[in-house]
């Protein structure tokens, strides 16, 4: 007669059948989502994670972009399609 599984506090969302908890959908893919210019870009002062590997361990770094270097002119923003070529730095 009773549900193991525990269902929503508000009657009509459990009549419904909703669950407790809201889900979100979370973008895992934060680089190619769209800056409020509309395109994917790179900025100075953007926060930015990479994973480094040091001595067998892997460690999560977040850094904060204070410059960026295309073909030695430094630059405020750049599109992230271009961040592979062998004359950006940042």
């Amino acid at each position: 007669m009773f549900s193991r599984i525990p269902g929503s506090t508000d009657r009509l969302t459990r009549v419904a059948g909703g669950a407790r908890f809201s889900t979100t959908q979370v973008n895992s893919n934060i680089i190619n989502s769209g800056s409020v210019f509309g395109t994917s870009l790179l900025c100075v002062g953007d926060p930015a994670g990479t994973l480094v590997i040091c001595e067998s361990r892997v460690f999560l770094a977040i850094v904060h972009i204070n410059d960026i270097v295309f073909d030695s002119n430094s630059c405020m923003e750049i599109h992230t399609n271009l961040l592979t070529e062998a004359v950006v730095m940042v």
